[in-house]
């Protein structure tokens, strides 16, 4: 139910009402025992609006409607009388969250279900959740760099990368103990029940708020029903769930920065370690034994505690060095130059590369590309065909071509690791040689040699283009600093 002051409408009345609500809807003040100012703010919701028509005019559902018969349309071309009623009924603790309609998705290999709530209770959540995290820096670890304004996933890379390059000894190699962990299904895991401890640390950001006991109640009640929705059996029953929050809320995000609060403390806390943790996925390493062992119990404990299942499939403990040998002490820890995390290959010696996987996608769709070019230059002579295909790749490489592959921004700006690179450059050049051949394999070099297609053929490297962004970059830096 959605209400405000006498007038409220169910998420079931027929669609005919929902003209009521945006069009003889008074903005004027209601009558209520506290107004919280913060939420009082007419611009928050204007500019929510805005970013709902965008968001809904990408996917092409503008005119889509909800549950109420709204579509993102008619809200944004209505904004004001929407801002006004969002603004008034928040604030002044008059606001209630309908009852979502659930569904389920298919996400990957995943079968999740989404809570689908109508357009004014979604611009309600994104307000909350939008108040709740201002000042987040206060009750959210540093270490953590999951949907955070601010902070990314490749934030989380380079603080590991600057950490590996303080943990070289005087020869530049590297010995620590890294341990990758990951947890099954996290949010549909998260205890949810009358004692879970993610509504006491919800509580401590309330706190900060600075509310009366009566906001305070108001805003908890109302961040509850979001993350523990009231459902419906197929008989028509009402139940609460006790474990997992619904995907589809925006408060969800908060819930899953929030509940893990304990393991962040505990392993920031460990002296001369580093940690960090992108939504459920955990990266901890130390150069001490001793201290990895110690971040390992509190991993084990605190997620145990928290009622949490870890993944253990994806789990990896490793010895991590520029060897990439075991450790003769510890020869349960696998060895490797090399730790996969959030997307990247983080290097021994401090460097990012495109995992195998990644690099087997990247070059496969390169190929298709690269096979549609050759199909449309079969008039040319050989020759011609090969310059024209190597011009063609040279397009797709290169970030501000606005016919580049998309992978090739990220493979130009953020990977530095130049054994990879060569690696692609290879790759790419050798699927030069077979589609121009039509030979299989290395077999092609003998037809069409390598150094015809860089330097006849003047395909670009992806590792010389790199070095010169870096000489190009060290240049500007002095230049800088002279300045």
């Amino acid at each position: 139910m959605t209400a405000v002051g006498s007038f409220s409408f169910d998420t079931y009345i027929p669609k005919s009402h929902a003209a009521i609500f945006i069009f003889h809807l008074s903005p004027c003040p209601m009558t209520s025992p506290f107004t919280i100012n913060a939420l009082k703010t007419k611009s928050r919701y204007l500019h929510l609006i805005d970013k709902l028509f965008a968001k809904y005019k990408k996917r092409r559902r503008v005119g889509k409607e909800d549950q109420l018969g709204l579509s993102a349309l008619i809200v944004s071309q209505e904004q004001s009388k929407v801002a006004d009623f969002l603004r008034l009924s928040l604030s002044s603790g008059q606001y209630y969250l309908a009852v979502p309609d659930t569904h389920k998705v298919r996400i990957g290999k995943k079968v999740r279900d989404i809570s689908s709530y109508h357009l004014i209770d979604t611009l309600a959540q994104s307000a909350l959740y939008e108040w709740l995290m201002e000042g987040s820096e206060q009750f959210v670890s540093p270490s953590v760099y999951s949907y955070l304004k601010g902070r990314s996933g490749i934030q989380a890379i380079n603080a590991f990368v600057e950490y590996i390059r303080s943990q070289r000894n005087s020869q530049g190699h590297i010995d620590l103990f890294v341990f990758r962990a990951d947890l099954a299904s996290y949010t549909d895991t998260i205890p949810v029940g009358q004692h879970s401890a993610l509504w006491q640390y919800l509580q401590s950001v309330l706190d900060k708020k600075a509310l009366t006991p009566e906001q305070n109640n108001y805003i908890m009640q109302l961040v509850e029903s979001a993350l523990r929705p009231v459902k419906a059996t197929s008989t028509g029953a009402l139940y609460q769930q006790s474990v997992g929050i619904p995907t589809g809320s925006s408060l969800t995000t908060i819930a899953g920065l929030l509940y893990l609060t304990e393991l962040d403390q505990a392993l920031t806390a460990i002296p001369g370690g580093f940690y960090a943790r992108y939504g459920d996925d955990i990266l901890f390493a130390h150069s001490n034994w001793d201290s990895f062992k110690q971040g390992e119990a509190f991993i084990d404990s605190i997620v145990e505690r928290l009622r949490l299942k870890r993944n253990l499939s994806k789990e990896q403990r490793i010895y991590y060095t520029t060897a990439g040998r075991r450790h003769p002490d510890h020869p349960e820890l696998a060895g490797s130059q090399q730790i996969h995390y959030l997307g990247y290959c983080i290097h021994a010696n401090a460097t990012l590369g495109l995992p195998s996987i990644k690099a087997h996608y990247f070059l496969q769709h390169l190929r298709e590309r690269a096979m549609r070019c050759v199909r449309l230059l079969h008039h040319l002579p050989p020759d011609e065909q090969g310059r024209a295909l190597c011009q063609a790749l040279n397009r797709m490489l290169n970030p501000q071509h606005p016919l580049c592959e998309s992978k090739s921004r990220f493979i130009l700006t953020q990977l530095d690791n130049r054994a990879g690179l060569k690696e692609l450059d290879y790759s790419i050049a050798l699927m030069v040689a077979e589609l121009m051949s039509g030979i299989h394999g290395v077999k092609a070099w003998r037809v069409i040699p390598y150094r015809k297609v860089r330097e006849q053929w003047r395909l670009r490297s992806l590792c010389r283009r790199k070095n010169q962004q870096r000489k190009q970059r060290k240049i500007s830096d002095e230049s800088n600093r002279n300045n």
